[in-house]
Protein backbone atom coordinates (compact mmCIF):
# COMPACT_ATOMS: atom_id res chain seq x y z
CA UNK A 1 0.00 0.00 0.00
CA UNK A 2 1.48 3.31 -1.03
CA UNK A 3 1.58 6.41 1.17
CA UNK A 4 -1.24 8.23 -0.61
CA UNK A 5 -3.61 5.27 -0.30
CA UNK A 6 -2.67 4.78 3.36
CA UNK A 7 -3.40 8.43 4.15
CA UNK A 8 -6.67 8.44 2.23
CA UNK A 9 -8.07 5.03 3.20
CA UNK A 10 -6.70 4.47 6.71
CA UNK A 11 -5.58 7.75 8.25
CA UNK A 12 -8.38 10.03 7.01
CA UNK A 13 -11.23 7.78 8.26
CA UNK A 14 -9.41 7.34 11.57
CA UNK A 15 -9.02 11.09 12.07
CA UNK A 16 -12.64 11.73 11.08
CA UNK A 17 -13.85 8.97 13.42
CA UNK A 18 -11.90 10.33 16.38
CA UNK A 19 -13.14 13.86 15.65
CA UNK A 20 -16.74 12.67 15.37
CA UNK A 21 -16.42 10.81 18.68
CA UNK A 22 -14.98 13.91 20.35
CA UNK A 23 -17.76 16.08 18.95
CA UNK A 24 -20.42 13.52 19.88
CA UNK A 25 -19.26 13.13 23.45
CA UNK A 26 -18.85 16.91 23.83
CA UNK A 27 -22.40 17.71 22.71
CA UNK A 28 -24.25 14.60 23.70
CA UNK A 29 -27.97 15.21 23.27
CA UNK A 30 -29.12 11.61 23.02
CA UNK A 31 -27.78 8.30 24.18
CA UNK A 32 -24.99 6.55 22.34
CA UNK A 33 -27.18 3.52 21.81
CA UNK A 34 -29.90 5.59 20.13
CA UNK A 35 -27.37 7.30 17.90
CA UNK A 36 -25.71 4.07 16.74
CA UNK A 37 -29.08 2.35 16.27
CA UNK A 38 -30.15 5.23 14.03
CA UNK A 39 -26.87 5.12 12.10
CA UNK A 40 -27.23 1.34 11.69
CA UNK A 41 -30.77 1.57 10.35
CA UNK A 42 -29.78 4.30 7.88
CA UNK A 43 -26.51 2.76 6.74
CA UNK A 44 -27.51 -0.89 6.31
CA UNK A 45 -29.52 -0.23 3.14
CA UNK A 46 -26.68 1.77 1.61
CA UNK A 47 -24.20 -0.98 2.50
CA UNK A 48 -26.40 -3.62 0.87
CA UNK A 49 -26.59 -1.56 -2.33
CA UNK A 50 -22.82 -1.08 -2.34
CA UNK A 51 -22.25 -4.81 -1.84
CA UNK A 52 -24.42 -5.36 -4.92
CA UNK A 53 -22.37 -2.82 -6.87
CA UNK A 54 -19.10 -4.55 -5.90
CA UNK A 55 -20.43 -7.97 -6.88
CA UNK A 56 -21.69 -6.58 -10.19
CA UNK A 57 -18.30 -4.99 -10.81
CA UNK A 58 -16.61 -8.33 -10.19
CA UNK A 59 -19.01 -9.96 -12.65
CA UNK A 60 -18.15 -7.34 -15.28
CA UNK A 61 -14.44 -7.84 -14.75
CA UNK A 62 -14.89 -11.61 -15.00
CA UNK A 63 -17.01 -11.34 -18.15
CA UNK A 64 -14.34 -9.41 -20.06
CA UNK A 65 -11.69 -11.90 -19.02
CA UNK A 66 -8.25 -11.72 -17.50
CA UNK A 67 -6.45 -10.74 -20.69
CA UNK A 68 -8.63 -7.66 -21.19
CA UNK A 69 -8.20 -6.68 -17.56
CA UNK A 70 -4.45 -7.10 -17.62
CA UNK A 71 -4.21 -5.03 -20.79
CA UNK A 72 -6.50 -2.34 -19.34
CA UNK A 73 -4.72 -1.89 -16.04
CA UNK A 74 -1.17 -2.06 -17.32
CA UNK A 75 -2.03 0.99 -19.41
CA UNK A 76 -3.91 2.78 -16.61
CA UNK A 77 -2.23 2.26 -13.28
CA UNK A 78 1.04 0.71 -12.16
CA UNK A 79 -0.25 -0.26 -8.72
CA UNK A 80 -2.58 -2.91 -10.14
CA UNK A 81 -0.28 -5.20 -12.09
CA UNK A 82 -2.41 -8.31 -12.00
CA UNK A 83 -6.05 -9.28 -11.81
CA UNK A 84 -5.63 -10.77 -8.33
CA UNK A 85 -4.95 -7.31 -6.90
CA UNK A 86 -7.96 -5.83 -8.66
CA UNK A 87 -10.28 -8.58 -7.51
CA UNK A 88 -8.80 -8.36 -4.00
CA UNK A 89 -9.84 -4.71 -3.70
CA UNK A 90 -13.46 -5.63 -4.38
CA UNK A 91 -13.38 -8.65 -2.08
CA UNK A 92 -11.83 -6.49 0.65
CA UNK A 93 -14.61 -3.92 0.30
CA UNK A 94 -17.28 -6.62 0.43
CA UNK A 95 -15.60 -8.04 3.55
CA UNK A 96 -15.69 -4.63 5.23
CA UNK A 97 -19.38 -4.29 4.48
CA UNK A 98 -20.22 -7.80 5.64
CA UNK A 99 -18.34 -7.06 8.87
CA UNK A 100 -20.35 -3.85 9.20
CA UNK A 101 -23.63 -5.74 8.72
CA UNK A 102 -22.58 -8.38 11.27
CA UNK A 103 -21.56 -5.63 13.70
CA UNK A 104 -24.98 -4.02 13.15
CA UNK A 105 -26.71 -7.30 13.94
CA UNK A 106 -24.61 -7.82 17.06
CA UNK A 107 -25.26 -4.23 18.06
CA UNK A 108 -29.02 -4.66 17.85
CA UNK A 109 -29.15 -8.10 19.44
CA UNK A 110 -26.40 -8.05 22.07
CA UNK A 111 -24.76 -4.68 22.63
CA UNK A 112 -27.87 -2.49 22.65
CA UNK A 113 -29.47 -4.43 25.53
CA UNK A 114 -26.21 -4.17 27.50
CA UNK A 115 -26.03 -0.40 27.07
CA UNK A 116 -29.76 0.05 27.78
CA UNK A 117 -29.57 -2.01 30.95
CA UNK A 118 -26.63 0.10 32.14
CA UNK A 119 -24.73 -3.05 33.03
CA UNK A 120 -21.61 -1.01 32.45
CA UNK A 121 -22.38 1.16 35.45
CA UNK A 122 -21.54 -1.79 37.66
CA UNK A 123 -18.09 -1.70 36.08
CA UNK A 124 -15.69 1.14 36.61
CA UNK A 125 -17.27 4.36 35.27
CA UNK A 126 -14.17 5.42 33.33
CA UNK A 127 -13.70 1.98 31.80
CA UNK A 128 -17.32 2.06 30.63
CA UNK A 129 -16.88 5.60 29.22
CA UNK A 130 -13.69 4.65 27.36
CA UNK A 131 -15.30 1.49 25.97
CA UNK A 132 -18.28 3.52 24.71
CA UNK A 133 -15.89 6.02 23.10
CA UNK A 134 -13.87 3.24 21.44
CA UNK A 135 -17.07 1.53 20.30
CA UNK A 136 -18.37 4.70 18.63
CA UNK A 137 -14.98 5.47 17.08
CA UNK A 138 -14.63 1.92 15.72
CA UNK A 139 -18.15 1.98 14.34
CA UNK A 140 -17.68 5.29 12.53
CA UNK A 141 -14.19 4.27 11.30
CA UNK A 142 -15.53 1.12 9.70
CA UNK A 143 -18.27 3.07 7.92
CA UNK A 144 -15.93 5.80 6.66
CA UNK A 145 -13.19 3.37 5.64
CA UNK A 146 -15.69 1.23 3.75
CA UNK A 147 -17.04 4.24 1.87
CA UNK A 148 -13.58 5.45 0.86
CA UNK A 149 -12.57 1.99 -0.37
CA UNK A 150 -15.90 1.84 -2.20
CA UNK A 151 -15.12 5.12 -3.95
CA UNK A 152 -11.75 3.72 -5.02
CA UNK A 153 -13.57 0.71 -6.45
CA UNK A 154 -15.96 2.99 -8.35
CA UNK A 155 -12.98 4.73 -9.94
CA UNK A 156 -11.35 1.37 -10.68
CA UNK A 157 -14.41 -0.02 -12.47
CA UNK A 158 -14.83 3.22 -14.38
CA UNK A 159 -11.23 3.13 -15.59
CA UNK A 160 -11.49 -0.56 -16.33
CA UNK A 161 -14.66 -0.26 -18.39
CA UNK A 162 -13.43 2.82 -20.25
CA UNK A 163 -10.17 1.08 -21.09
CA UNK A 164 -11.79 -2.19 -22.13
CA UNK A 165 -14.42 -0.43 -24.21
CA UNK A 166 -11.76 1.73 -25.85
CA UNK A 167 -9.67 -1.36 -26.63
CA UNK A 168 -12.73 -3.17 -28.05
CA UNK A 169 -13.63 -0.16 -30.18
CA UNK A 170 -10.12 0.17 -31.58
CA UNK A 171 -9.96 -3.61 -32.24
CA UNK A 172 -13.26 -3.59 -34.15
CA UNK A 173 -12.17 -0.76 -36.47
Amino acid sequence: MNKKRFCLEILLPLILSVLSAIVYFSFQDESLITRITTINSNISTVVAIQIGFNITSLALIASFGEAAGRKAFTKLDDTYDNMNQIISTYVYNISIYILLLIWGFLHLSVIEPIFKANIGMDINYYFFLISKWLYFTGWSYLILHGFIVFMRNVVLIQLYLLSVLKNNKSNSE
